[in-house]
């Protein structure tokens, strides 16, 4: 698989105006780094945050929860493997930046989008999850 075509544009523009590109995903380590090498931008992201996964010694994948079930992360909204709202807020506590730009399209993004500040911008995928979810919601004027 690739990236659409649409995303490695919004890459290479974010790559000219220098933005810190995270990815914040519900997948793996192994297909996120799959994609992004065969769509040529891995150079173009800074940080990943994803459930680790590994070939095992028989070549099977193995996917590991980001979140141990040891440790939960005790959101509601969340699967139990990662809660992106959590996430999100770490992302901005450890970058220096004035903005978030959030592109997503999953009901699994939904927590991350209620975590944003004045001045961040959500591009949700027209007609998936998460696209509903805001339309159906009222957010509160900052």
């Amino acid at each position: 698989g690739q990236l659409s075509k649409e995303m490695v544009s919004i890459l290479s523009l974010s790559a000219e105006q220098r933005a810190t590109v995270n990815i914040l995903s519900d997948s793996n380590t192994i297909y996120i780094d799959l994609i992004l090498k065969a769509s040529r931008v891995h150079h173009q992201i800074a940080n990943v945050v994803t459930n680790p996964a590994f070939f095992d010694e028989e070549e099977r994948l193995r996917v590991q929860p980001l979140v141990p079930s040891e440790h939960p992360h005790l959101c509601s909204r969340c699967p139990l493997n990662m809660c992106k709202g959590k996430e999100l807020l770490s992302m901005k506590a450890s970058i220096e930046s004035e903005r978030v730009f959030y592109v997503g399209d999953g009901g699994g993004d939904f927590c991350a989008c209620l975590k944003m500040g004045e001045g961040d911008i959500i591009f949700a995928r027209r007609d998936w999850k998460l696209h509903s979810l805001i339309k159906g919601t009222k957010f509160p004027p900052y």
